[in-house]
């Protein structure tokens, strides 16, 4: 993804993170979101990372993986429960 802060013909800036994306129009860095399968552990965290085992996160957003439910399970980076 990328974002774009200044107004005029300079180019946009990528998102920090390649496990990231922004939506059209972004104009900050912190309009880049983690995608599904990846999470912020907390909010001091500066890169997305990949849902652990037994965990997942099914949409985009900056919030941690959440964890799956009781009898199921994942592989790491799952955007669903298997």
């Amino acid at each position: 993804g990328t974002y774009k802060h200044f107004i005029g013909t300079t180019a946009c800036a990528q998102c920090p993170d390649a496990n990231s994306h922004s939506l059209s129009g972004a104009v900050r860095v912190e309009d880049c979101t983690c995608n599904a399968g990846f999470g912020k552990p907390d909010d001091a965290a500066d890169a997305c990372e990949a849902c652990p085992a037994g965990t997942y996160k099914d949409e985009a957003g900056n919030v941690p993986c959440f964890p799956c439910q009781e009898h199921s399970d994942s592989a790491p980076g799952s955007a669903s429960v298997d």
